[in-house]
């Protein structure tokens, strides 16, 4: 894997699969949804109207995460 490679800092992954065998190699990862998190609590994004655009696509995300980010979001 070249992220193992080239001792990747952080390596960002949806893939369940990938995820897995990433964390194996010992690689630290993200997904699309920390990416938007960390976006989100920098000011740069309004997380609900992009995770509600999100959700109008094939990205599957839980709703039971939508809401805790959400809520993590707003209590800040």
């Amino acid at each position: 894997m070249l992220a193992h490679e080239i001792s990747a800092d952080l390596i960002l992954l949806d893939d369940r699969q990938a995820r897995n065998a990433a964390l194996e190699l010992g690689l630290t990862i993200t997904g699309t949804v920390g990416v938007l998190d960390k976006a989100a609590r920098a000011g740069l994004i309004d997380l609900r109207a992009v995770l509600e655009d999100l959700q109008k696509t094939n990205f599957y995300i839980a709703v039971e995460l939508v809401e805790k980010l959400i809520g993590d979001i707003e209590s800040t």
